[in-house]
């Protein structure tokens, strides 16, 4: 183990703790010599999330100044995955009056995916891909089907 300070390309320099042998350590010197410093891309990051968010009109984030900064970061990655989920929900062929009602309820439900504020919610589904927000979505929209007492299976309504 060593300790290594070193001028990143924005200027600012940072004690860095490295292991291993001198060989991958120069390499690993050299690399971080190169690249900006942690806190300049992070900082680069928030700022192009945050302008990302701006030009899709999403509003900001509600939670702790690091919980923003973060989840700001995953709604933008996350949201083309559930575009892609409210477009498969449109292209639904309800089979009928009760299909469409879900229809209707599921749109409303990705929009307000698409559309929640909370950092944590966002934090929390930051690895989620597109079949788990269908699978919760589906879960979400049978129960509110059953609830609803909707005829979506061809049966008759209980």
């Amino acid at each position: 183990m060593a300790k290594y300070y070193i001028t990143h390309t924005c200027g600012h320099g940072h004690e860095h703790v490295l292991f291993g042998k001198n060989t991958d350590r120069e390499r690993i010197l050299k690399s971080q010599e190169r690249s900006e410093c942690p806190d300049c891309v992070r900082a680069k990051n928030i700022a192009n999330a945050k302008a990302n968010a701006l030009k899709e009109g999403l509003s900001d984030l509600k939670g702790t100044e690091k919980q923003t900064e973060w989840a700001e970061q995953i709604r933008i990655r996350q949201l083309p995955v559930l575009k892609a989920l409210y477009k498969a929900v449109q292209a639904i062929k309800p089979p009928n009056e009760d299909g469409q009602k879900l229809q209707d309820w599921m749109i409303r439900r990705v929009q307000e995916m698409m559309h929640t504020l909370e950092a944590a919610w966002w934090i929390e589904t930051r690895t989620d891909e597109l079949a788990t927000f269908r699978s919760q979505l589906m879960k979400e929209a049978k129960a509110w089907g059953v609830q609803q007492g909707l005829n979506l299976g061809g049966g008759t309504k209980s």
